[in-house]
C-alpha cells in the first residue's frame, strides 16, 4: 500500500468511529451557526468523571488488529489507540486543539524555512536510556526513506534536512515553506523511538516479537497476534501531571462490531472508540456503560465524478438540485443515530482551531443547503437532470453507508432521477475512487459517498484535497482560484489570520461548485464502562495518551 492509498483507507474505513482529527472538549467547541439547516444534537463534548481510584487492569475492545507498533505505520484507529500510550511525540494537542510542546519543551520558527525543537532533559526511554537529539533525528528521518514507505512520508515532502544541533536540539530545514509539519509533530509522525532499537531491529521494528521502545506513560509488554496487545505502566514517566491510575492495559482484538458490542454488554471489555452512532442508542441501554460524544471534525458527503464528461451531474445546478432534495437530517438519524451536525461546509465549525472570527463570518455567508423540493425540482429541470439515470457507489465495509445511500437515492427519485446504488468491496471502492484521482481516467461512477477526517483541526487540510494536483482528489475537480489560495495558505507559516483568509476563499470555491457537498458531520462516540472515568470523548484519541487519564469511579 502506498502513502496515498494508506491515507484514503484510513479516512474512508475509519472516519466513522471518530469523525476527525483534533482534540475538542467542552469549552473549546462551537456549534453549527449561521445559515445551516441544523439538525445538530451535539454542541459540546461529554465526559465521565473519575474518582481517582487505582485500576489494576483496563481491557479495551478493538474490532481489528493493529497494523504495527512502528509509528511509521500508525495511521489507523486501532494502531493509534494503542501506540499513542507508548510513544510520546515532539508536540501535543490541547483540549481545544491548540498545538503545545511535549518532548520538545519549546519550538522556534526560524523564518519560514526552519523549525527548531529544544528537548526536555532527563527524559528516559522504557529501556532506561536518555532521550537525545540523536533519537529524534533517527525517528524522523525514517519518514524520508522511500524504501520504508512510511504512511506519513507525504508530510515530509518539503523537508530538505533533519539535523541535530547539539545533544538536545533538533532542526528541520524546509525546501519551501510548509506550515503543516509543525502540527503533524503532535501525531505519530512526530513520535520518538529509541535509536538503539531502530539500529538493532531494522525492518522488524514494531513486529509482535520486537515491539517498540518509547518514552510514553506505558511501555509495550506483548502482542499475541490475532488476540491481544498488552501495555504496562511506566513508573519512571517524565511527565508527572499524567495521573496513570491504570496499571495495565489489554487491547482485545474482537474481529467485528457485533462481537465488540456483546463484549461491552457483558463487561468482558471496559470500553471502545469503535461503536457507531447507529449503535450508540442501543448501547446506552446496557446499563453498565456511559456513552460519551463529541463533535467531529470531518464530514460524510456526496462526491461527484467531475471527470465524467457529459454526465448527469456535470452541471452545478444538477449537483445543487440533489443537495436541496436530500433530507440530510433524516439521513443523519438513519445512518448515525442522529449524533452529529448538519453543516453547510465540508469543515464543521468545531474544526476552527484558529482565526475563528474569519471562519465564522465566511461560514455565515455560504449558500444554505436547506431542504427545498420546489427549488430542487426547478434546478433539476434547468440542468436537464429530470428523467436521467446515474450510479452511486459506496463501500460495503461500512454498514452505515447503506441507509445513507438509500436516503440519497430517495432524494434523487423526488426530482425525477433514477439512482442505481452499488455496494462495492473496500478494494473495489477505492479502485473506483483512485481511477478518478488526478492524472487518471475517471471511474465508472457518477456519485460516491465521501468520507473525510483531517489529521488535525485545520480547515485547510480538507480543502487541500481538492487541488488539481492532490492525489486525494478523486472527484477530478479543478479550480485555479482554489489551487492558488491553497498554495498561498500552505506558505503562511507564521500568520494564522492570513492562512484563514486564503482557506475561506478555497472553501467558497467548493461551496459554489459543489464537487462534494456534506450530508453531515458525524460525532465521535466513546463507550466506557461505568467503573471508569476521568476521560472525555475526543476525535483525537489516537493522537493522545488517553489511558493515563482514566481512573476508577
Amino acid at each position: 500500500m502506498n502513502i496515498n492509498e494508506a491515507r484514503l483507507s484510513r479516512r474512508a474505513l475509519l472516519a466513522r468511529g471518530t469523525a476527525g482529527v483534533g482534540i475538542l472538549t467542552a469549552g473549546g467547541l462551537l456549534a453549527a451557526c449561521g445559515n445551516s439547516d441544523s439538525g445538530s444534537t451535539l454542541t459540546s463534548a461529554t465526559s465521565a468523571a473519575g474518582g481517582g481510584k487505582p485500576v489494576p487492569l483496563v481491557t479495551w475492545g478493538l474490532p481489528a488488529e493493529p497494523v504495527s507498533m512502528d509509528p511509521a505505520f500508525a495511521y489507523d484507529f486501532e494502531t493509534g489507540a494503542v501506540l499513542t500510550n507508548v510513544l510520546d511525540s515532539l508536540m501535543r494537542f490541547s483540549p481545544r486543539g491548540d498545538l503545545l510542546p511535549s518532548l520538545a519543551e519549546r519550538v522556534e520558527e526560524r523564518g519560514d524555512r526552519a523549525l527548531v525543537f529544544t528537548l526536555h532533559r532527563g527524559v528516559r526511554f522504557h529501556d532506561g536510556g536518555e532521550l537525545t537529539s540523536a533519537d529524534v533525528v533517527a525517528s524522523l528521518q525514517r519518514h524520508l526513506d522511500p524504501a520504508l514507505g512510511s504512511y506519513f512520508g507525504g508530510y515530509f515532502a518539503n523537508v530538505a534536512e533533519i539535523r541535530a544541533n547539539g545533544r538536545y536540539e533538533v532542526e528541520i530545514v524546509f525546501r519551501q515553506p510548509d506550515y503543516a509539519l509543525k502540527y503533524m509533530m503532535a501525531t505519530m509522525a512526530g513520535a520518538v523511538v529509541s535509536k538503539r532499537l531502530i539500529d538493532r531491529a531494522g525492518r522488524k521494528l514494531g513486529d509482535p516479537t520486537v515491539g517498540v521502545v518509547g518514552t510514553g506513560p506505558y511501555r509495550f509488554a506483548s502482542w499475541a497476534s490475532g488476540r491481544e496487545v498488552v501495555i504496562e505502566r511506566f513508573d519512571h514517566y517524565w511527565e508527572r501531571s499524567v495521573p496513570r491510575a491504570v496499571r495495565r492495559g489489554v487491547f482485545t482484538i474482537l474481529g467485528d462490531t457485533q462481537t465488540l458490542l456483546a463484549a461491552l454488554r457483558t463487561g468482558e471489555i471496559d470500553g471502545s472508540f469503535r461503536v457507531t452512532g447507529r449503535d450508540a442508542g442501543s448501547v446506552e441501554q446496557f446499563g453498565n456503560v456511559n456513552v460519551l460524544t463529541a463533535p467531529g471534525l470531518g464530514y460524510e458527503g456526496v462526491a461527484f465524478n467531475m471527470r465524467k464528461q457529459g454526465g448527469p451531474f456535470a452541471d452545478v445546478k444538477a449537483r445543487r438540485a440533489l443537495l436541496h432534495a436530500t433530507d440530510r437530517r433524516g439521513v443523519l438519524r438513519a445512518a448515525w443515530g442522529g449524533h452529529g451536525e448538519i453543516v453547510d461546509a465540508l469543515v464543521p465549525p468545531a474544526a476552527w482551531s484558529y482565526a475563528r472570527p474569519i471562519y465564522e463570518a465566511a461560514y455565515a455567508d455560504l449558500p444554505a443547503g436547506t431542504l427545498d423540493l420546489d427549488l430542487a425540482r426547478r434546478l433539476a429541470e434547468e440542468a436537464g437532470l429530470t428523467g436521467k439515470s446515474a450510479q452511486l457507489i459506496y463501500s460495503s465495509g461500512n454498514p452505515q453507508d447503506e441507509p445513507t445511500a438509500l436516503g440519497v437515492q430517495a432524494a434523487a427519485a423526488s426530482i425525477g432521477v433514477r439512482l442505481d446504488v452499488r455496494a462495492l468491496s473496500q478494494t473495489q471502492f477505492f479502485n473506483q475512487l483512485n481511477q478518478g484521482a488526478t492524472g487518471r481516467k475517471g471511474g465508472d461512477w457518477d456519485l460516491a459517498l465521501a468520507l473525510w477526517a483531517p489529521d488535525f483541526a485545520d480547515p485547510l487540510t480538507t480543502y487541500a484535497q481538492f487541488t488539481s494536483s492532490s492525489p486525494a482528489n478523486s472527484t477530478g475537480f479543478s479550480n485555479a482560484v482554489l489551487d492558488r489560495e491553497v498554495a498561498k495558505a500552505i506558505g503562511e507559516v507564521t500568520d494564522d489570520d492570513a492562512r484563514a483568509r486564503d482557506a475561506v476563499v478555497a472553501q467558497r470555491q467548493v461551496a459554489d461548485e459543489l464537487p462534494t457537498w456534506p450530508l453531515f458531520s458525524p460525532a465521535t462516540i466513546l463507550v466506557l464502562n461505568d467503573r471508569l472515568g476521568g476521560m472525555a470523548a475526543t476525535p483525537l484519541y489516537y493522537w493522545s495518551a488517553w489511558l493515563g487519564e482514566l481512573s476508577g469511579t
